[in-house]
């Protein structure tokens, strides 16, 4: 009793404070909810307050008659009617906003162009690996019009992994550009010996990009292992794994790997339709360009595209012998001109030249016809005066031959 009559106490001093204030209605109402909040004991004791005075039958003094009241207010009719009222109003603002809410989701839904059925992080990133392949999957597929990979309209992802999943599928957009090129020159006989030599180049570069994709495979087929040891066999929930292989993840190692295949790109299209001589001209012009890892890999990919380039110049200043059949090389031959004494003068004068459009940018006009000359020479001696004696051979010892050029 002594602890119920603190409390009653407590809530008339309350109660008369609240009910200074002009401006507050339901005093009740706000005294019971202090008294609720308050304490977390509160309720136990008032309500062990109240039981005992019902059970001992003892008349309430006024201050625990008024606690009884702000404690457990009694409802009239009309009180009866109005939260009748005010439950039904509720009722129908909460069906209003449950509405609301609905037709904002249908209009988003069919903002995104899905049908409501959602994709987890590592359905994406599996089929993400066969977009860097240049392959369509099931849910990424390649689109024409935006001409990237994209996730199929018929699901629904957020704007950020729509994003993440069209920045990293780029990537194989670029796969998809050199892959076609080496199948449309690697085997074209007209390309040439120094456009061979430069799909090799190409090639070997991709099979880099060939092990980084193994490893993201192994690392995936490792991560969906340790979600089945784990008893997640659908593997929906396996980006939750810290070490898990993810979108996020994939942007920081495919960075390096993706800004290589955007050089290799850039390089291809502006090598598209050359060769020989040409093709080396515009490796070159690559070689002084701002980026040092662009300089670097055009440098990498002009070196290993020169091999049949010297060995032409080398058959023609130690042998007199022009080897180049696809016309790629910049000393040119008239077929025409026959080698025998009454056309020496035009064999000497017409059946070679230097074929301009051939000529490396690195060569200069004035070494193009000492090249011209030193050819031409041995050739005339050994096809018209008719000399067997290999003469140049002293010199090829000496010096060896032509296998690099200093840049």
């Amino acid at each position: 009793e002594r602890e119920g009559s603190e409390v009653g106490a407590r809530a008339l001093s309350l109660l008369s404070k609240l009910s200074a204030k002009k401006y507050i209605r339901n005093e009740w109402r706000i005294l019971h909810f202090l008294l609720l909040v308050a304490d977390a004991n509160v309720n136990q004791q008032t309500k062990l307050f109240d039981t005992t005075i019902r059970s001992t039958k003892v008349q309430p003094s006024r201050q625990e008659g008024l606690l009884i009241k702000a404690m457990n207010p009694p409802k009239t009719g009309n009180e009866d009617e109005e939260h009748n009222l005010m439950d039904s109003q509720q009722h129908e603002v909460a069906q209003q906003s449950r509405q609301n809410v609905h037709k904002q989701l249908n209009h988003f839904k069919q903002r995104m162009g899905g049908n409501g059925q959602e994709l987890s992080e590592a359905m994406l990133v599996r089929d993400l690996l066969l977009a860097l392949q240049g392959l369509n999957g099931r849910y990424i597929k390649y689109n024409a019009t935006k001409r990237t990979f994209c996730v199929s309209s018929d699901y629904d992802i957020s704007k950020s992994q729509r994003e993440l999943v069209m920045r990293l599928s780029s990537a194989g957009v670029c796969f998809n550009q050199i892959t076609s090129f080496l199948d449309a020159n690697a085997q074209d006989v007209m390309f040439g010996l120094v456009g061979h030599s430069f799909c090799a180049a190409i090639h070997d570069e991709m099979t880099d990009y060939y092990r980084f994709i193994a490893l993201l495979e192994t690392q995936l087929n490792a991560d969906d292992a340790d979600a089945v040891n784990n008893g997640d066999n659908t593997s929906s929930n396996r980006n939750s794994d810290n070490n898990a292989l993810s979108l996020c993840r994939l942007v920081v190692w495919l960075s390096t790997p993706s800004h290589r295949l955007n050089m290799l790109m850039e390089i291809i299209q502006a090598c598209s339709g050359l060769r020989g001589g040409q093709l080396l001209s515009r490796l070159f012009s690559f070689c002084t360009h701002g980026a040092e890892a662009m300089r670097t890999l055009s440098l990498k990919l002009l070196e290993r595209s020169m091999p049949p380039f010297l060995d032409m110049i080398n058959q023609w200043m130690f042998k007199g012998i022009l080897t180049d059949k696809t016309n790629e090389f910049f000393i040119a031959c008239e077929d025409q001109i026959t080698a025998d004494k009454e056309s020496a003068h035009d064999f000497w004068t017409l059946k070679f030249n230097v074929r301009n459009n051939m000529l490396p940018s690195f060569i200069s006009s004035d070494i193009a016809r000492a090249v011209l000359l030193g050819g031409k020479s041995i050739n005339f001696i050994r096809t018209v005066c008719g000399s067997v004696e290999d003469f140049m051979f002293p010199l090829y010892e000496k010096t060896g031959p032509l296998t690099n050029i200093q840049w």
